[in-house]
């Protein structure tokens, strides 16, 4: 497939029913920040949808050991927190 600016990406479907495009170069920035940082997700996107992408981008867990933090129904999606 092909980004807006000819650029090949690859596309994973996730469970979710929604596609994940991988940016040029992420597996091997995630694998350097790896390994100088603890890597987390922050997401306005609902458990499930994080954790579907995680099992896309990270399937084997190596990059993202620092946990997950996703909207869930008790929270609001109108203001981004790490509070939680």
């Amino acid at each position: 497939d092909q980004a807006p600016d000819g650029r090949t990406v690859e596309m994973i479907a996730t469970t979710t029913g929604q596609t994940v495009l991988l940016r040029p170069h992420l597996l091997a920035f995630l694998r350097r920040m790896s390994a100088l940082f603890q890597i987390s997700l922050y997401t306005m996107g609902g458990q499930d949808y994080a954790r579907a992408v995680l099992a896309a981008i990270d399937p084997t867990n190596l990059y993202f050991r620092g946990g997950l933090c996703a909207w869930d129904d008790g929270l609001t999606r109108s203001k981004k927190e790490l509070s939680r």
